[in-house]
């Protein structure tokens, strides 16, 4: 099943979408309203790491983290993921990039969909341009989808504006520049990395123009150097 296209178009097996209207609530009075009702969110694309992360996330932000629940047949802890601080250049972030695209290459041995998320338009090709520089040495491409147009193929690496990933799913995502992300929009950035975040289905990296944010300390144990 091709990955890294719009979520809604993919099949997710014997999985079924009943949808009542109004509040389904309400509509369950008729039978008792004795009823107990509970929420459950599932993740059906994640490794039991990225999962509990993602939890992390919506607590950190101040929500509160329902329990997610890994399908049987996605019995997989994951690895954890990375981050890095002090990259605040194109050409520095690239150079990770390509350090840990190639880990993944190494674990993989196979074409795999993998996104970098920026959090400007301006950035998207600027930053696809001088990761490809590298990538092209190891046969691999980064392409920009500018206004979030899903272009190239499963093998690019390729590079969105962060507004456009919501529904979009991959294999592996990396998140550049979170600090600054925290920087515009503070009461909001933990919605913009969980959304991030649950847009990889087994790998995550995220960089950092400065040092680590003391806010996001609480994550630390979540995250790794490398691969």
């Amino acid at each position: 099943m091709p990955r890294g296209v719009p979520i809604s178009h993919r099949p997710r097996g014997n999985r079924h979408l009943l949808v009542m209207n109004p509040d389904p609530s309400e509509a369950l009075d008729w039978v008792s309203k004795d009823i107990v009702r509970k929420s459950i969110t599932v993740s059906y694309r994640q490794s039991q790491r990225l999962v509990d992360l993602a939890k992390d996330v919506a607590t950190l932000g101040g929500s509160h983290a329902e329990d997610i629940i890994l399908p049987d047949h996605l019995d997989t802890q994951g690895i954890a993921p990375v981050w890095r601080d002090c990259l605040d250049d194109h050409e520095k972030v690239a150079d990770w990039l390509t350090e840990r695209i190639q880990e993944i290459d190494r674990m993989l041995n196979r074409a795999t969909t993998i996104a970098v998320l920026v959090n400007k338009e301006a950035d998207v090709e600027p930053l696809a341009l001088t990761l490809n520089d590298r990538l092209e040495e190891i046969s691999l491409a980064a392409v920009p989808c500018k206004d979030g147009k899903v272009v190239g193929n499963d093998r690019d690496v390729r590079v969105f504006d962060i507004q456009h990933i919501k529904g979009l799913e991959f294999e592996a995502v990396f998140f550049i520049g979170l600090d600054e992300t925290l920087e515009k929009h503070p009461e909001l950035f933990t919605q913009f990395l969980y959304v991030g975040a649950t847009r990889a289905a087994t790998y995550l990296g995220i960089t950092f123009y400065g040092v680590f944010p003391e806010v996001l300390m609480p994550l630390s144990s979540r995250f790794a150097e490398k691969w």
